[in-house]
């Protein structure tokens, strides 16, 4: 063979080879179009680790409303609001929290000063307003009052007065770090909140928790952010402190004679108090009110419709590391690439496409003025959108349609929910032909409320239309909502839909005329499932209804579950999904079960039973009736306090 036949045979093959190979990500991109290659980037951009999890108050957040705002410009919006009687793309307003922000934060003991951020954080747990000390430092074992088979960490006269108390984190360990009091993950006794108030109501000066060597817990290697760790815990100043800084702090402190493995070791066993020697330390913090802004633009309506509104929103604002309404991971990134960048970039994308669309039609035809609204603060109670409503930029009376967007961007088999078509006299009839083609597989529950911003208009008797996914994923509310999981395809599928429908409701002639509903009692409504999450229960009656819009209910305690499907009409709870390392795991609760008593109480729908929660605490045992494959199974199940800084 010669050597031109040989280089024409590779040439084939190399040709065939090419045609064989799966195409890249780029190619595959650029063949689903233009919709969803601008989909992506507006996905992938928000939910960008860059932006700190969108919580307000923080730099990321600004990014994005900056981002949302360039893109409603770029649509060809006009900006929505005023300040000070010129033009202004955002609403402020007081969101009711507070931001920590560390002026100052030292410890160190002799010649050592540990490094902040690295070896130690100071938390927002305590009071800590310009505490500058010096102290003997005392190692007060787990912090835990009252363990199990009588353990405590504390001598009946333990006397903390001007000291600084160092605490272990979690409870005792047997020697794979795992604990000994509970098979799998930490008992309650290992909550943080219990080891502050122990130690500060024995009088300490300052409380250092410390991460404790050889845990069996993937949080052992990190830190709180800085000015986090929740809600204020105790008055005063609370140092998060690495396993390694704590142990050079107390060999620096005791001048070389103590270190912290012998001191936990004891601490495994038994109490373990000790005197360690001198620490100073400096904690400055101050707690600022938090504002966030809503981000909104405007297309101007035209005829005898200009003067009626029709809004198109979705919330900008996530959970920043988890340090409130997180289902797993406090304290790590939570990007919130499903809730709900996927809305936003729906509400960009459908600007754009309206603006274009008005520009094509003929002047004479009426229209309404659609706001694009990206809200803040639905994380923190829906503060954002029930700010609009108290400050809307027309009378509420001329706003014709709320429309709202929130995860969109999970649909399982391509199912998409939709709430409030019966919100308005004939609306169902006007929606369907819309909902019929648009390649979704819709799912009404025209009953539920859906626990978003939209609440805060039904308030005041908007008509509304709500969607969402109608299948929940596991990833809601933790680190693991990315935007690598995004359905692009099926969420352009929605922007389509809804592109369509804000055109037909900015043209739409006949008025949409509120109409109340009556719920029924045992009907459950809420964003998500589970008591993790957002849930809702219903009002008594639809004069209540539109008054009182549903209510976050308070646990003390966590399950771990997934109910099904809101829409089922059976009696109990369907198990859709059962969270690795809860109370409903370890007391053999599986997926596919449904739930069907309560400590013997028939259990009615998820609302029934999330009542029946509220009532327990932390250490409570529970026979939990189920029905799995046909017959019945009475499991007990020991509830536990919720994962919240351990």
């Amino acid at each position: 063979m010669t050597a031109v036949s040989t280089a024409i045979l590779m040439a084939r093959a190399n040709g065939q080879a090419s045609q064989q190979r799966e195409p890249r990500i780029h190619e595959r991109l650029e063949a689903l179009g233009p919709d969803v290659t601008m989909y992506d980037s507006h996905v992938t951009t928000l939910a960008n680790p860059f932006l700190e999890g969108r919580l307000p108050g923080t730099r990321g957040m600004e990014i994005a409303k900056e981002y949302v705002e360039y893109w409603l410009r770029r649509a060809g919006t006009e900006p929505a609001f005023e300040d000070e009687g010129r033009p202004s793309w955002r609403q402020p307003f007081l969101l009711g929290q507070k931001r920590t922000v560390i002026q100052a934060a030292r410890l160190g003991a002799g010649d050592l000063d540990l490094e902040s951020g690295k070896d130690f954080v100071l938390t927002g747990l305590g009071a800590a307003t310009d505490v500058e000390l010096e102290g003997e430092l005392v190692f007060c074992g787990y912090g835990i009052e009252d363990g199990k088979d009588g353990y405590t960490s504390f001598d009946d006269a333990t006397d903390l007065q001007g000291k600084v108390a160092l605490v272990l984190r979690f409870e005792p360990m047997d020697q794979n770090g795992r604990s000994k009091w509970q098979e799998r993950a930490w008992s309650p006794a290992a909550g943080l909140q219990q080891k502050l108030t122990a130690c500060a109501k024995r009088s300490a000066k300052a409380i250092l928790f410390v991460n404790t060597q050889g845990a069996d817990d993937p949080r052992v290697s990190e830190l709180f952010e800085p000015g986090g760790g929740g809600e204020r815990a105790t008055s005063v100043p609370v140092f998060h402190v690495s396993a390694g800084g704590a142990e050079r702090l107390v060999h620096a402190a005791s001048g070389g004679k103590a270190s912290l493995d012998p001191l936990a070791a004891k601490a495994n066993a038994g109490t373990a108090m000790a005197a360690l020697g001198r620490v100073r330390l400096e904690a400055d913090l101050v707690r600022e009110r938090l504002e966030g802004e809503n981000v909104g633009g405007v297309v101007r309506g035209r005829g005898v419709l200009s003067d009626q509104w029709v809004v198109v929103g979705a919330h900008l604002d996530h959970l920043g590391y988890g340090n409130f309404g997180s289902r797993r991971g406090a304290g790590q990134l939570h990007p919130g690439a499903d809730d709900n960048a996927s809305g936003v970039a729906g509400i960009l994308m459908i600007a754009d496409k309206y603006r274009r669309h008005i520009a094509e039609l003929d002047a004479s035809v009426p229209l309404r003025n659609v706001l694009f609204l990206a809200f803040s603060g639905e994380e923190s109670g829906l503060v954002g959108s029930r700010h609009y409503v108290t400050d809307p930029i027309a009378p509420l009376p001329k706003h014709a349609l709320m429309i709202n967007f929130d995860m969109i961007g999970r649909m399982k088999n391509e199912r998409l929910a939709v709430y409030g078509a019966e919100s308005a006299k004939g609306m169902e009839q006007w929606l369907d032909p819309l909902l019929a083609n648009c390649g979704l597989e819709i799912v009404k529950n025209p009953l539920a409320f859906g626990g978003s911003d939209h609440l805060a208009f039904v308030q005041r008797q908007v008509p509304y239309l709500f969607s969402i996914i109608a299948d929940f994923h596991n990833d809601y509310h933790t680190p693991d909502d990315v935007a690598a999981k995004i359905d692009r395809e099926a969420a352009i599928k929605a922007v389509l839909l809804y592109t369509e429908i804000v055109k037909a409701a900015a043209a739409r002639p006949e008025r949409f005329e509120w109409q109340a509903r009556k719920p029924r009692a045992t009907r459950s409504t809420g964003k998500a499932s589970g008591e993790e999450t957002k849930a809702q229960e219903p009002p008594a009656d639809a004069a209540e209804a539109e008054a009182n819009p549903p209510r976050r209910m308070a646990l003390k305690v966590r399950f771990g579950i997934k109910p099904g499907d809101y829409s089922e009409e059976s009696s109990g709870v369907l198990v859709a999904g059962v969270t690795a390392d809860t109370p409903a795991a370890k007391g053999g609760v599986l997926e596919g079960d449904v739930i069907e008593s309560w400590n013997g109480a028939k259990v009615g729908d998820v609302v029934d039973w999330m009542r029946k929660l509220m009532q327990h605490n932390p250490g409570d045992k529970v026979k939990v009736g189920v029905r799995r494959a046909g017959k019945p199974v009475v499991l007990t199940v020991e509830l536990e306090a919720p994962d919240s800084g351990r």
